[in-house]
């Protein structure tokens, strides 16, 4: 624990002290080693974030700061993505075109060397 934290709770302690009577204010005031004017400044600042404290909050955790530079690269990521399953499903149908076009070629070949080099008819 800082020495900050130390003295914040030690005044804490005192204001608190002081609210329930415990303690009178010069006193709490001698102890900080402040005026009773900066003592009264200080239980004010003191109840206001204890009041604060207490107030409803949204539920749940604090959400990410965004970035605008990751943001993008999301961006440019989604999209890359959508223009390669576009490639592949379109290199699909050439491949599946393509196997269907060289099977017709493959049988004409075979055709031709069932009947042989002069045996053809027709163009």
């Amino acid at each position: 624990m800082s020495q900050r934290e130390a003295d914040q709770g030690e005044t804490m302690g005192l204001v608190f002290q002081v609210q329930c009577r415990q303690m009178k204010a010069a006193e709490a005031a001698r102890r900080l080693a402040v005026s009773r004017k900066t003592y009264y400044q200080l239980e004010k600042r003191v109840l206001a974030g204890a009041v604060s404290g207490l107030a409803p909050k949204k539920a749940g955790r604090k959400g990410r700061e965004k970035n605008p530079e990751a943001e993008a690269l999301l961006q440019a990521t989604a999209t890359l993505q959508e223009q390669n399953l576009e490639l592949r499903r379109r290199l699909r149908v050439r491949e599946y075109l393509g196997e269907k076009s060289n099977g017709r070629k493959d049988a004409k070949k075979k055709a031709a060397r069932r009947e042989g080099p002069g045996d053809r008819t027709g163009p």
